[in-house]
């Protein structure tokens, strides 16, 4: 996690593109890219009221906020929450 991070215990964009570098052997500066683009897809998926499904880790869709403004929310799938309950 970088150092400089505004909340404790946050990984940043830097952060994922650093290990997603290493992980698949690509430049930093490639993972980088493709999270920025990973992103904007998931986003533009959303806003066209479609939802993005990852299979293991779970969708995306369009909810909205109590005040009625639309918003991202994310479903985890059963083995995301199995992970976060054994830690």
């Amino acid at each position: 996690m970088t150092q400089n991070s505004q909340y404790a215990g946050v990984i940043t964009l830097e952060d994922l593109a650093k290990t997603l570098a290493f992980q698949v052997q690509m430049t930093e500066h490639q993972a980088y890219q493709a999270l920025r683009a990973f992103g904007h897809i998931v986003v533009t998926a959303v806003a066209q009221d479609k939802a993005v499904q990852i299979e293991g880790f779970g969708m995306f869709d369009k909810g909205h906020k109590p005040n009625g403004e639309p918003a991202i929310r994310f479903r985890q799938h059963n083995s995301v929450r199995e992970v976060l309950s054994h830690g």
